[in-house]
């Protein structure tokens, strides 16, 4: 994993035999373990070649990276579902969010919203702890990319508008905030826990995290339309409602965080995935569900074949 241009590369497992148990040895002495010269040099071109690594005389300036996970936040990211049916009091839920330390909230609309009350919404996160805003909105002509262009440039925190069901697809960027907006034809519905390397991330955050936690429910809250609280909104249990309860004690409680500890090695299949790293897992929909350790349903990766079916 390329975790500085979030990219990644597929080396062979011997490469990943010299890089761990021989990593401290010369590559005069690994050549000596092989008895493979050449094989060994167009190992060490490759890592050059891409600027995976340097020759030095000594490790000394080089320790191990420290691959340990940190947040200062209790919630680092929210889900908050509307439909025309909610009764959210958005004060109160973007104030308990910030009572946590969320930094990334995604907001999903599945009716239309006039534009301007969508901006007082946002307005209201502007005392908020929030870094970053993804937005979902159902497609409409009145959201016309001018204006959607305009209303990106004016609220700074939002940094993806995704307008769905759209007739076409559509991408473009902001040069001035790095924000993206983008028309999708499909709905949705069915989106979470698909599984694809469209969606694979492969930086510093997203490997440390994955190696302890679960990297989809750790430190996930959402709120449901109906202001229930859940781990994810496409799961059935419920911790209670937004508008009655304190949400930093809930998400504290055994009952809520559980999910967050099945990592990626503790997940049938998975943990022997070379991709296990930088794929989102899911534990709302499950190969086995009265196994809460199974494959997510909607991988179609064999790592033993490395197929995609």
């Amino acid at each position: 994993m390329d975790i500085q241009r979030n990219n990644f590369n597929f080396i062979p497992n011997v490469l990943f035999e010299i890089l761990t148990k021989h990593r401290t040895k010369s590559i005069n002495r690994i050549k000596k373990i092989y008895h493979e010269e050449q094989a060994i040099d167009d190992f060490f071109d490759f890592l050059i070649k891409k600027e995976y690594g340097i020759f030095v005389n000594s490790l000394g300036n080089f320790p191990k990276m420290d691959i340990g996970y940190q947040s200062p936040s209790l919630i680092t990211n929210a889900i908050i579902e509307t439909d025309r049916y909610s009764q959210h009091n958005y004060d109160n839920i973007f104030a308990q969010l910030s009572n946590v330390n969320c930094v990334a909230v995604e907001m999903r609309f599945y009716d239309f919203i006039v534009l301007q009350d969508l901006i007082k919404i946002v307005n209201q996160t502007y005392d908020s702890t929030f870094r970053t805003i993804n937005i979902f909105l159902p497609y409409s002509v009145e959201y016309e990319q001018d204006t959607m262009k305009e209303f990106l440039l004016q609220n700074a925190r939002v940094q993806h508008l995704i307008i769905y069901d759209a007739p076409q697809f559509i991408f473009t960027t902001e040069e001035q905030n790095s924000s993206c907006l983008e028309y999708v034809p499909y709905t949705m519905d069915g989106r979470c826990g698909n599984v694809s390397p469209h969606y694979f991330r492969a930086n510093r955050e997203m490997l440390c995290e994955s190696i302890k936690w679960n990297n989809c429910l750790n430190r996930k809250v959402c709120i449901c339309k109906d202001g229930n609280i859940r781990n994810c909104t496409s799961m059935v249990q419920q911790f209670g409602n937004i508008e009655t309860c304190d949400l930093k004690h809930v998400i504290t409680q055994k009952t809520f965080t559980k999910l967050w500890n099945i990592n990626k090695d503790k997940i049938s299949v998975c943990h022997d995935c070379e991709f296990r790293y930088m794929c989102h897992d899911c534990r709302a929909f499950i190969k086995d569900s009265n196994n809460i350790y199974s494959k997510p349903l909607n991988c179609k990766y064999n790592p033993y074949e490395t197929i995609w079916n």
